[in-house]
């Protein structure tokens, strides 16, 4: 290892650039409500979200292993082109057809940069010796893409009063602009199977992960988490419009929940270090399903207020639950490792989603969201038999 530095690696902060560019997706706060107006049912617009989910569950892990096996540069480089190729499809719209090849082109991207970003940011701070700032600079990374969010959605509120299709074809610059910064990283070294057999990779970080009590809980918690609570932050503006909320609010709402988000992030690791990574996770376990749940009983303005308040909680654990996947897996497995979290939890998008369409066009947007927010709750339960104290354990100095 070399000698401990003070200086942030040069990789870090071409990261924090792009993930902000990254996150200014002006149609973040209008995208369902864009799929609504050619898809007609809820149900049909829950549907593409799970089409998104699925392509990254079919991704996730394979991508992953090639960000470990090949290089985290490439798969990020790649990830950021597919992404720019899938926004065209949006952008034509009108159809189905469009919106599901454009589902599958922003699954491939995500899948080919998730685990690959947090991997080349550990191992960019061991090659300075600075491992040990990893669950700060995770926490501030993933908070630039949230102030990037809360940025696009500010301003894509406005945009799409005149024109909902205005938003998505101005993301197209920021998109470019972010693929830019990740053209000038640099490959850290980082420990290598000898094989590269993807396949062979992926089952080993699997077995591993599943014969450790908290990989497995926290891997059984991504399935509940972005099943009913991601599924509830993506509707949001379903949600908001059943309310009557107006649709520049709706944007300040989903701005809300990604300043926030970028806040939780932010502050995760000294909020884990004060209250303890189990606590903090129990309370956010029970915290972010009552405020959804009370938030059903709410009118308008706050009905969006209740809505936004868990993405703090939200950020807070994602902080929390990267750092402990990281610490507790060798470098040769670790972009696999968050890809297979990812993968659980993008499962559980495919699942509930059409869930809560189905519910949505059964009774209303009001009830699913309710009765998600009480599923959302069985987190909880699995995070009650976590043993942090083990969590950090084999191969970690690798």
């Amino acid at each position: 290892m070399s000698q401990t530095t003070t200086t942030r690696p040069r990789n870090v902060s071409l990261m924090y650039w792009s993930f902000i560019f990254g996150g200014i997706l002006f149609f973040l706060p209008i995208v369902a409500l864009y799929y609504e107006e050619s898809l007609f049912s809820l149900t049909n617009v829950a549907l593409i979200y799970s089409i998104e989910a699925l392509g990254i569950v079919l991704f996730e892990v394979p991508s992953g292993a090639l960000a470990d096996l090949f290089g985290r540069k490439k798969t990020i480089v790649l990830g950021n082109i597919i992404a720019i190729l899938g926004l065209i499809f949006l952008a034509i719209g009108g159809s189905m057809l469009m919106f599901i090849i454009f589902a599958v082109l922003t699954s491939f991207g995500r899948s080919m940069v998730s685990g690959a970003d947090s991997a080349i940011i550990y191992d960019s701070l061991k090659e300075k010796g600075q491992e040990k700032k990893y669950e700060k600079t995770i926490g501030t990374f993933y908070a630039m893409w949230a102030i990037g969010a809360t940025i696009g959605s500010l301003v894509g509120g406005h945009l799409a009063v005149s024109n909902l299709k205005l938003p998505i074809y101005l993301t197209f610059i920021p998109l470019i602009i972010a693929t830019v910064f990740v053209l000038f990283l640099k490959e850290p070294v980082y420990k290598k199977e000898r094989h590269k057999n993807v396949f062979k990779h992926m089952l080993g970080t699997a077995k591993f992960a599943f014969s450790i009590r908290n990989f497995a809980l926290l891997l059984a918690s991504a399935f509940v988490i972005f099943g009913f609570g991601e599924n509830l932050l993506m509707m949001g503006a379903l949600f908001l419009e059943f309310k009557q909320v107006p649709i520049e609010v709706i944007g300040y709402a989903t701005a809300a929940v990604t300043a926030l988000i970028a806040l939780g992030e932010f502050y995760g690791h000294e909020i884990g270090l004060k209250i303890g990574r189990k606590r903090m996770l129990i309370i956010i376990g029970l915290g972010g399903p009552a405020l959804f749940f009370i938030g059903t009983f709410m009118p308008l303005y706050l009905a969006a207020l209740f809505y936004a308040l868990p993405a703090l909680l939200f950020g807070i654990r994602h902080t929390v639950i990267n750092a402990m996947l990281n610490e507790g897996v060798d470098s040769s497995k670790r972009a696999t490792m968050v890809s297979l979290w990812s993968f659980c939890g993008e499962l559980g998008i495919v699942i509930g989603a059409p869930f809560i369409g189905w519910l949505a066009d059964l009774y209303d947007i009001n009830i699913a969201f309710r009765i998600s927010a009480i599923l959302l709750a069985g987190a909880l339960v699995l995070y009650a038999f976590l043993r942090i104290k083990k969590i950090a354990i084999s191969n970690s100095q690798v």
